[in-house]
């Protein structure tokens, strides 16, 4: 199977501090990727990194036929941002603009395709995140579920070649979450190339293909949960969720 993404010795620091330090694995298409650790072990950073929202300061990032490196120009990086599609703990809706809006809006400006292409097309998405009638409503008077599976639709709308997800329920109330994680699991279902960062083992557990463990910046284990279970440290930080 072919690699979405290869990391080889990836660094990275704030100031002085290294943040990812010689990272290397492999993702293939089709895969999910989860990221576990505890916090502050660079996980958000890593995401935001392999989404080039963060520069990076050694090492490379390829995705699928596109290598980036520190020296990469900017066409290249807009190129590999254009097939990414990442949706953050926080939303990032447009709370000026109703549902619907919030989807339509970035197809014609980014795809250029007609209003009347784009709002069928976000029809499509509402109805399969379950928020068909909900497309006239403004973000503010949806729930905090809603809101996630709405910023989800957005993001599916662009066709990204790779979703990252960073804690999409850790801003929630526990009753919201299970309908963004019946959402998260009908992605996995679909073969789609993703890489979440999650707190929630039991999804964690249900979804990932491959799961890698950071503790400060590095990468401490990396396979399938009974392979990284083994490792007596991770079995303990298993047990605690």
């Amino acid at each position: 199977m072919k690699n979405a993404i290869e990391i080889e010795k990836l660094d990275k620091y704030f100031g002085e501090k290294k943040v990812l330090d010689s990272l290397n694995f492999t993702i293939k298409k089709g895969e999910v990727t989860c990221l576990i650790g505890p916090s502050g072990c660079g996980k958000t950073t890593l995401l935001r990194t392999l989404a080039l929202l963060e520069e990076f300061d050694s090492g490379m990032i390829k995705y699928l036929d596109q290598t980036i490196t520190v020296d990469s120009p900017d066409i290249y990086i807009k190129k590999v941002r254009s097939e990414i599609g990442i949706v953050f703990q926080d939303f990032n809706l447009w709370t000026h603009k109703t549902v619907i809006e919030n989807i339509t809006g970035p197809l014609m400006l980014i795809k250029k395709y007609s209003k009347s292409k784009s709002e069928k097309n976000a029809r499509l998405l509402l109805e399969k995140v379950n928020l068909l009638e909900k497309e006239n409503d403004y973000p503010d008077f949806l729930s905090g579920g809603q809101q996630q599976r709405a910023a989800i639709a957005r993001t599916l709308a662009l066709e990204p070649k790779i979703i990252l997800l960073d804690e999409i329920t850790s801003s929630l109330d526990p009753e919201l979450v299970k309908g963004v994680l019946t959402l998260i699991r009908k992605l996995a279902q679909e073969g789609r190339t993703m890489v979440l960062v999650s707190h929630h083992m039991s999804l964690v557990n249900e979804i990932a293909d491959n799961i890698i463990y950071l503790e400060k910046g590095k990468i401490i284990e990396k396979g399938n949960i009974s392979t990284i279970s083994q490792n007596p440290k991770i079995k303990r930080f298993l047990e605690a969720f």
